[in-house]
């Protein structure tokens, strides 16, 4: 199909979109103990998915986004794996490679181009070394009543928090 059912019962349904091709269903699945034996194919060229605007996060000060992820091929530039970049709305984040590291970005002023000294607050792992044909689970935590950066966003791979180095001039936002 071409949608994906959003089981928490809030109906945030993810809408598989590409033209001409979607995402395709996979049976190749990360090490789970239970769950419906199926992941999504990206061809990494143009594959996504959307839902409509996720109202729960606006303002919010809280947030945990978690991915599994396969890389088939190079890491040697940035990917999207799942963002709120949402036209209209002050606050947005983004989680990423940076190469081989995990990156996440989050502002209140987008902006849609590379970071750089004055950029959005970027967070990058320190280590992590992806590589390509290992399952990853990727996570965030953000808390907006943290003091600094490193209060604020912490980001965990296969459980384990790792370093991170911001780059941007800036401090991530106290709400979402």
């Amino acid at each position: 199909g071409s949608v994906v059912a959003d089981s928490s019962g809030h109906g945030h349904d993810q809408y598989l979109v590409s033209p001409p091709s979607n995402p395709t269903w996979s049976t190749d699945v990360p090490p789970l103990n239970s769950g419906n034996g199926y992941s999504l194919a990206f061809d990494g060229t143009d594959d996504s998915t959307y839902t409509f605007p996720v109202s729960e996060m606006a303002n919010g000060t809280e947030l945990t986004v978690e991915t599994w992820v396969m890389f088939d091929g190079s890491l040697s530039s940035s990917q999207t794996l799942v963002s709120a970049f949402q036209w209209g709305l002050a606050t947005q984040w983004w989680l990423g490679t940076a190469g081989s590291e995990i990156q996440v970005t989050i502002t209140d002023n987008p902006v849609y181009s590379d970071c750089c000294s004055n950029g959005p607050p970027t967070g990058v792992t320190v280590g992590v070394n992806l590589q390509p044909g290992q399952w990853y689970h990727v996570a965030f935590v953000y808390n907006g009543s943290g003091a600094t950066n490193t209060d604020r966003l912490k980001i965990y791979v296969n459980g384990t928090l790792n370093p991170v180095l911001f780059v941007g001039g800036t401090t991530i936002p106290a709400a979402l």
